[in-house]
């Protein structure tokens, strides 16, 4: 259960992120290709107990994705 709550908040995260630095559609854009992404290459570890560590490294990485992009957003603006 531990690996849905870390893909829950990976994505609102992102989601939230990716909206505020880029706005609207672009935000929208990007975050639904984050998702799709993330489930393309996760959705086996999120079924298969063995996989969760990656599932957890992804998770972590989008959250570390987006703290880069509104960084990179303020430095910028």
């Amino acid at each position: 259960m531990g690996e849905v709550f870390w893909l829950a908040a990976a994505l609102g995260a992102t989601s939230l992120m990716a909206t505020w630095v880029l706005g609207g559609m672009a935000g929208a854009g990007l975050l639904g290709v984050l998702i799709g992404g993330f489930y393309a290459v996760n959705w086996r570890g999120i079924r298969q107990p063995n996989l969760r560590r990656p599932v957890l490294y992804s998770a972590i990485a989008l959250i570390a994705i987006s703290i880069l992009a509104v960084w990179l957003g303020v430095q910028s603006g």
